[in-house]
């Protein structure tokens, strides 16, 4: 069952050269249900794209694939990040991060070894759920939503996402962009271009199986 207090607000959601106007009298939470409903049950993917990262006066562009197959992962992101490539599989329980310089990290979670790595919690748990619009189910929430059911924004779990582009695929209406940003009390160091800030994903490609 989703946990969330969800706000209604007067917002207007651009998609391409299309301007949805979402008035407060408008929203049907049996459009929002039946969307959540249907997004939410993708667990099997594979998506492509591009990922930019902002850590203070610093900034890493680079690209991102993503395999879901039910409870396992393969995450890969190319670019500098410190390395060009890092590579995260989960399989049964346990996850392996992989640099190209052979260094490896476990643990029992994408995000217990992302932390381990950067220093910092990064919400891949969430993300899980975000990535195709859905709201993770162990946070609450505050959300705002089109008339079509689709989520324009989420503040949840110490990050404020904003998604500004969908597009149907395999009959799903999923982001294609979406911006995710920290909350303050999510800084843990006390040099600025070590805390990710702001983390942006442009999905090129999906594929639902």
């Amino acid at each position: 069952m989703i946990r969330a207090l969800i706000l209604l607000l007067l917002a207007v959601f651009a998609t391409g050269c299309t301007t949805i106007e979402t008035a407060i009298e408008s929203i049907n939470l049996d459009v929002y249900q039946e969307h959540a409903a249907s997004v939410s049950t993708i667990d099997h993917w594979n998506l492509r794209g591009k990922i930019s990262v902002r850590a203070g006066s610093e900034g890493e562009i680079g690209r991102i694939l993503w395999i879901r197959d039910g409870d396992s992962h393969q995450l890969e992101l190319y670019g500098n990040f410190g390395s060009r490539r890092i590579r995260l599989i989960q399989d049964s329980g346990s996850v392996v991060l992989e640099d190209t310089q052979g260094r490896k990290i476990t643990g029992s979670s994408m995000q217990a070894v992302l932390e381990q790595r950067t220093g910092q919690s990064l919400p891949v748990e969430s993300l899980t759920y975000w990535i195709v619009g859905a709201i993770d189910p162990d946070y609450l929430s505050v959300n705002v939503w089109d008339v079509e059911g689709r989520l324009i924004s989420i503040q949840q779990a110490g990050w404020t996402v904003n998604f500004s582009k969908y597009g149907n695929f395999g009959g799903y209406k999923l982001p294609t962009r979406f911006d995710m940003v920290a909350d303050a009390e999510l800084v843990v160091s006390e040099e600025p271009d070590q805390n990710i800030e702001e983390i942006r994903i442009v999905i090129s490609d999906w594929g639902i199986e």
